[in-house]
């Protein structure tokens, strides 16, 4: 039974690279979406927690610093991961 070629994900312009682009833009978005979540919320952090304009600014350091650590870390698992043919 021959196959139609023209509804296949190479027909479409989608390759292995477009595949990957599409996936590290999507990632990106959530990454920026979590970090406006964090401003977004500062208000109530500040009335909940009592905190400071100064103290908000370390709630927002504390969290691009430690959101960054798991980003490589997870960069890097990805590395070993794929190199080991997972």
């Amino acid at each position: 039974m021959p196959s139609d070629s023209s509804s296949t994900p190479e027909s479409l312009g989608w390759n292995r690279a477009t595949g990957a682009l599409a996936l590290l833009s999507l990632a990106m978005l959530i990454v920026s979406l979590d970090q406006y979540i964090v401003v977004v919320a500062l208000p109530d952090i500040a009335s909940d927690l009592g905190y400071s304009a100064q103290t908000l600014q370390s709630v927002i350091s504390a969290y691009a610093v430690a959101s960054a650590g798991f980003l490589l870390f997870g960069g890097r698992a990805a590395d070993l991961l794929g190199a080991a043919g997972f």
